[in-house]
């Protein structure tokens, strides 16, 4: 989890040189502070401070963390701004902010997207912000629900209708709750190998119960690239073989 909060203070140069007297006081002092308030977190791994940029004092660190919860860091972060101002930092506690990125992949209807598809997508966000609502975006626009898309939650999906090359690119979830933004980015593409058509002279057949009778089933696959294609006749999940009961050419 990335988070930054401000020092209001002109920034020195020296905070951006890593082997300056004044780098070395400030991520010293400061990373001490946040893991003495961080350390009894739930899930806590460990919490460093990456840098400072502009901006007064732009303050980055990084809390490692097996759960999320915005309310408890909310009320560690009020803490960490008072034993810094007590420090003699001057925290805005009103500063502190957060991104969590989304590990696991949008959850998709289909491992393969042709042309025509509608896809699926539903984004895996922690337990603790699940009953918040987000936003999607594509290729960094908001999308909202028309004839195009189609936007649930609980949890969140989004549908899109009528998949194409045009449709190709960054897929973002994004959901804060305090100050924690969760936000999920994705690439994805629409195939442009266009599927076999398959055709069965029967879609249903009728039989009689004890009927000794022989059923005859045709299968026709159209095909650009015919001799990539390999035929299989299936019941339920099983591949049906020649035998006792069954004939295939």
């Amino acid at each position: 989890m990335e988070m930054s909060f401000k020092i209001l203070l002109d920034f020195d140069q020296d905070l951006a040189n890593t082997s300056s007297l004044k780098f070395k006081k400030f991520k010293s002092e400061i990373g001490a502070a946040l893991t003495e308030h961080y350390k009894n977190f739930y899930g806590f791994v460990r919490i460093y401070v990456l840098g400072f940029r502009s901006g007064s004092v732009i303050t980055d660190f990084v809390v490692e963390t097996n759960s999320v919860n915005s309310t408890e860091i909310a009320t560690l972060d009020n803490k960490v701004a008072v034993d810094l101002q007590n420090k003699g930092y001057n925290v805005d506690p009103r500063s502190f902010s957060g991104v969590i990125q989304g590990n696991l992949p949008f959850i998709k209807n289909y491992d393969i997207i042709y042309p025509g598809t509608t896809l699926q997508l539903t984004c895996v966000v922690p337990v603790t912000m699940q009953m918040e609502t987000g936003s999607w975006f594509v290729n960094g626009l908001p999308v909202s629900n028309n004839a195009k898309y189609s936007i649930t939650n609980s949890p969140p999906t989004l549908t899109v209708q009528g998949m194409s090359s045009g449709d190709n690119g960054n897929y973002t979830f994004t959901m804060t709750q305090s100050t924690l933004t969760f936000t999920r980015k994705e690439s994805i593409s629409v195939t442009d190998v266009i599927p076999p058509i398959i055709q069965l002279n029967k879609l249903a057949i009728n039989v009689q119960c004890g009927a000794n009778e022989n059923i005859t089933l045709e299968c026709c696959v159209t095909y650009y690239l015919i001799n990539n294609v390999t035929a299989k006749w299936m019941d339920g999940p099983d591949e049906i073989s020649s035998g006792n009961f069954y004939s295939s050419k």
